[in-house]
């Protein structure tokens, strides 16, 4: 079941392994799974018609060892150590791990829970209309109940870490942008049925941060998604921020490119970039044989190196694909997007476009513009357009591209005027470069896209 607020179902206790393998050898049907495939786990994954059958076997009984209140405070003293980003948008003084009272425990036997959160100010629980209300002390604090016999103390320190980063990151934005990214990639992957029924993007994010094997088939499930995908996550929960690292680029153009005219300061793009996205452009770059400089001015004129659109940097449009070409650009919108500029490059030499700018130019379209080029739906009261690139137009008088491609000529002066400006850009191209080559940086990237002296 999806989280909420309470957190419950978060957790799942271990069962007899021999009674799971008992179970994995019976025949069954789309139906009998939840509507899911099955994997080569042989049960798909965590639908709940699986899990209510594994979880009515017999519980595990473990009584608490040693001190269990000083114990539990280490526990969590111990995630925000190896998680330092928490203590940015969460106190570790803020969280109570608790044995549960009679009732607690009663409610937690009935629901097959080991493990239950009750947030800041809230008073009472109750986990069904069915069950009675139980009050519920320290308001003050975020409680996490543990049914001894249910949760193993060896499971315990994983248990309460999913917990705690599950309902404390929701605090930061970063995860939550995070999130939303995660949830389009899982959706368009498996589908929103097969997602919701693994606990949403709350459990694929507890399959990546959990090595127990009740997590297995989900973590196996994320092995879709590109190299260092997780990243930002892995940042969040050591600094509390999404990227490590960010670049500061300077714009110190005066004339645009494609006018000759004094520049507009909205058309400059001086500004903090992701370092962690200029890697990943400049590497599949690389990989296709494009100039990354160029791959890097195009994003930054389309969507700001993913500043305006993290999730498509390079502004792809989803306008008529297939369903394998949106599932695709879902897995690697950096990489799907450099090849449909590879693509475009080599369309605009064969429609025998001479000069650089007017190849760049296929990644734009040929089209002419007017007053009314970019307004669409909903912009139809909206005042027109009077300039492009510094170039007054009219609807008698519009722009030609294939006659002045304006577009090409913009992206090759953030190019050349922008981002071979920047140190801090030319120094990752250039690592880049010799990692992947094992020769010296200098002499392997001058052959090809250095920045000509």
């Amino acid at each position: 079941m999806p989280l909420d607020n309470t957190g419950i179902g978060t957790v799942t206790p271990r069962v007899d392994e021999d009674f799971v393998h008992r179970l994995m050898q019976q025949p069954f049907s789309s139906n009998q799974w939840g509507g899911q495939q099955a994997d080569n786990y042989g049960i798909g994954s965590s639908s709940s018609r699986l899990w209510d059958t594994m979880l009515n076997q017999p519980t595990i009984s473990s009584a608490p060892q040693g001190d269990a209140k000083n114990s539990y405070s280490e526990m969590v003293k111990n995630i925000f150590t190896k998680y330092p980003g928490l203590k940015s948008f969460s106190n570790p003084d803020d969280y109570q791990v608790i044995d549960d009272n009679e009732q607690m425990n009663s409610q937690l036997r009935n629901h097959n829970t080991g493990i239950e959160f009750q947030g800041k100010g809230e008073t009472d629980y109750q986990y069904s209309d069915s069950d009675p209300k139980i009050q519920l002390p320290n308001s003050d604090k975020h409680r996490i109940y543990i049914a001894p016999d249910k949760l193993r103390p060896e499971d315990r320190p994983d248990a309460i870490k999913l917990d705690i980063l599950s309902h404390a990151m929701h605090n930061n934005p970063d995860y939550n942008k995070f999130t939303q990214d995660l949830k389009g990639k899982l959706y368009a992957q498996y589908g929103q049925k097969m997602v919701d029924g693994n606990d949403g993007v709350d459990g694929y994010v507890r399959g990546y941060l959990s090595d127990s094997p009740d997590y297995a088939v989900t973590k196996k499930e994320l092995g879709f998604l590109p190299q260092g995908y997780f990243h930002k996550l892995d940042n969040i929960l050591a600094t509390g921020k999404a990227s490590d690292a960010t670049i500061n680029i300077k714009d110190n153009r005066s004339v645009e490119m494609a006018s000759g005219t004094a520049i507009d300061p909205k058309s400059k793009f001086g500004g903090t970039y992701d370092k962690a996205t200029i890697q990943e452009i400049v590497s599949k770059a690389k990989d296709r044989g494009i100039d990354p400089n160029t791959a890097l001015a195009l994003s930054l004129q389309e969507t700001g190196l993913g500043n305006g659109n993290s999730g498509n940097p390079l502004q792809v449009s989803q306008w008529g694909m297939t369903d394998e070409q949106f599932d695709a650009h879902a897995k690697d919108p950096i990489g799907y997007g450099l090849d449909m500029l590879k693509q475009k490059l080599d369309y605009g030499k064969k429609a025998g476009f001479k000069t650089e700018a007017g190849q760049i130019q296929a990644y734009n379209g040929y089209g002419k513009i007017g007053p009314a080029t970019d307004l669409g739906m909903g912009d139809e009261y909206a005042a027109p357009n009077k300039s492009f690139y510094g170039i007054p137009v009219t609807k008698d008088n519009p722009i030609d591209t294939k006659i002045n491609p304006v577009y090409g000529k913009r992206v090759i002066d953030l190019r050349e005027n922008v981002i071979k400006q920047s140190p801090e850009i030319q120094k990752i191209i250039e690592d880049l470069w010799a990692a992947d080559d094992k020769t010296p940086a200098q002499s392997v990237f001058s052959q090809k896209f250095r920045v000509q002296k």
